[in-house]
C-alpha cells in the first residue's frame, strides 16, 4: 500500500480540482463547491503562479453559478453566497492584484444585504419577546459572516461598525415568556409541536461566532459603544456553561431555555469535537476574547478545553470525515491556532497527530480523495468545497506544511479562527 505524503496529497487534490468541470446545467453545481476550489487554487498560486489561471477560472465559474441561483445570490452566505464570493475575490486580489471592479460590485451587493438584515433585526428587536432567527446573527448566513467580510483587508469600518453595533444589541438580555434569557436565544423547529427555545454556544450557528468577531475587531482597532461589555457578557456565559468530566472542560451543542434557567445548571453531554458546534470552535472564540481583553481565565479555560478534546477517551468519535465543518480538518486548524497563541508544545503535537490522521484517510480511488459525510442524507459526497469538501482538507494540509511563522492563512477568516 502506497503511503501518500501531505505534499503529494495537496498536489494531487489540486490537480483533480483544477481539471474538474462543473455540471453544464444552470444552477446544477453548488456554489460552495466552486468557491472551495477557487480558494484552494488561489492559495496555492501565492507560491506557484502556475495555479493562477485555474484559480481565476473557478472564481469566474462561481460568479456565473451565483448569477444562475438568484436565491443564493440574495443571501450573504459565507460559504455559498455573496459574502463567500467576496472573501474569495479579496484573497485573489491580495495574491494577484486586480479584481477591483469585482470587489466594488460585491461590496455594493453586500452592503445592500447588510441593510436588509439590519432592517429585519430592527423589526424583530421592536418585539424582543420572541426568539431571533439564527440566520440573523450567525457566521454561516448572518451578520457575523458579513462582519468578517467587512473586517478583511481592506477593511470597511463603516459597514463593520454597523455589524458590531447590531451584535452588541443581540447580547442584551431579554424578557420572554420563558423568563429572562440571553438575547441570542433562538427557535428550534419541532416536528408535530411548538418550536423549542434554545441557545447554542457554537461557532458556526451560535454565540461563539459573534464573540470571535467582536474580539477580532477590537484587537484590530474597530470599536463601538458597548463592545467590551458584549464580549464580557458572552464570555462569562460560555464560562458558566463549561462543564467538566475526567478529561476537562467542554460545552454542549444546544441549551434549552429550561436548562438556562435551572439552578444548579444541569449536567449535559459534550458535543463531538467539531469546528461548527464543538469545543474546538468555542474554545478558539473564547481564547480570542481573552486575548482581546487580557482575561487569562478565559484563555486558560479555552486551552484546557482543547487539551481535553485530545485526551478524552473517544474524543474524536463522531468526526465522520476529514472535512473542516464537522471533521478532522476543523479540529486540526482550531488546535493549531489555539496552540500557536498559547505557545503550547503539547497542542502543537496534537495538531500534528490529527494531520497524520487526515493524511491516512486519503483515498485516491475517490474523485477528490476526501468524500465528506452528509448527516442529513447519511451518505458521503465527493466535493471540492471549502467547508464540506476536499478543498478545505487540502488547504489544511497545505497550511500545516508551511513554516511555523507562516501558518496563519487568509482563508482561516472564513472559519472565524483568525
Amino acid at each position: 500500500m502506497t503511503t501518500w505524503t501531505a505534499e503529494a496529497i495537496v498536489a494531487e487534490t489540486a490537480t483533480r480540482i483544477s481539471a474538474w468541470t462543473p455540471a453544464p446545467e444552470p444552477g446544477a453545481t453548488p456554489v460552495g463547491d466552486l468557491l472551495g476550489a477557487a480558494v484552494l487554487l488561489c492559495e496555492l498560486s501565492a507560491d506557484d503562479p502556475a495555479w493562477r489561471p485555474a484559480a481565476h477560472d473557478k472564481l469566474t465559474a462561481a460568479v456565473h453559478a451565483l448569477q444562475a441561483r438568484p436565491a443564493e445570490a440574495a443571501t450573504s452566505g459565507l460559504f455559498s453566497g455573496a459574502a463567500g464570493l467576496g472573501l474569495a475575490v479579496k484573497q485573489a486580489a491580495d495574491h494577484h492584484g486586480g479584481y477591483r471592479n469585482a470587489l466594488e460590485r460585491l461590496d455594493t451587493v453586500l452592503r445592500g444585504q447588510l441593510a436588509g438584515l439590519l432592517a429585519t433585526g430592527s423589526a424583530t428587536n421592536a418585539r424582543r419577546r420572541s426568539a431571533l432567527p439564527v440566520e440573523y446573527f450567525d457566521l454561516v448566513s448572518g451578520l457575523t459572516g458579513l462582519g468578517r467580510y467587512f473586517l478583511a483587508e481592506p477593511a470597511a469600518p463603516d459597514a463593520l461598525g454597523d455589524v458590531l453595533r447590531a451584535l452588541v444589541a443581540v447580547t442584551e438580555p431579554v424578557r420572554t415568556p420563558d423568563g429572562q434569557l440571553p438575547g441570542w436565544y433562538s427557535s428550534l423547529p419541532e416536528v408535530g409541536g411548538p418550536p423549542r427555545h434554545v441557545l447554542s454556544p457554537g461557532l458556526a450557528h451560535g454565540v461563539a461566532g459573534p464573540l470571535a468577531l467582536l474580539s477580532l475587531s477590537r484587537q484590530r482597532g474597530h470599536r463601538v459603544p458597548g463592545q467590551e461589555a458584549a464580549v464580557r457578557r458572552i464570555a462569562d456565559w460560555l464560562m458558566s456553561w463549561a462543564r467538566e468530566d475526567e478529561a476537562g472542560p467542554y460545552w454542549p451543542s444546544l441549551i434549552t431555555a429550561a436548562e438556562e434557567r435551572a439552578d444548579p445548571r444541569p449536567r449535559v453531554r459534550p458535543h463531538r469535537a467539531s469546528w461548527c458546534y464543538g469545543a474546538p470552535g468555542v474554545a478558539r472564540a473564547l481564547q480570542l476574547a481573552g486575548l482581546a481583553l487580557g482575561e487569562e481565565s478565559w484563555t486558560g479555560r479555552a486551552v484546557d478545553a482543547v487539551h481535553a478534546v485530545h485526551r478524552r477517551e473517544g474524543g474524536l468519535d463522531g468526526l465522520f470525515d476529514a472535512g473542516l465543518c464537522h471533521g478532522l480538518a476543523g479540529l486540526a486548524r482550531a488546535t493549531a491556532l489555539v496552540a500557536a497563541d498559547a505557545s503550547d508544545p503539547v497542542l502543537h503535537r496534537e495538531a500534528e497527530h490529527v494531520i497524520d490522521l487526515i493524511r491516512a484517510a486519503y483515498d485516491p480511488a475517490t474523485a477528490f480523495g476526501y468524500p465528506v459525510y452528509d448527516p442529513v442524507r447519511r451518505q458521503h459526497r465527493d466535493s471540492p468545497g471549502l467547508l464540506e469538501g476536499a478543498g478545505g482538507v487540502a488547504l489544511t494540509l497545505h497550511t500545516h506544511l508551511a513554516p511555523a511563522q507562516a501558518r496563519r492563512a487568509p482563508w482561516d477568516a472564513a472559519l472565524l479562527l483568525s
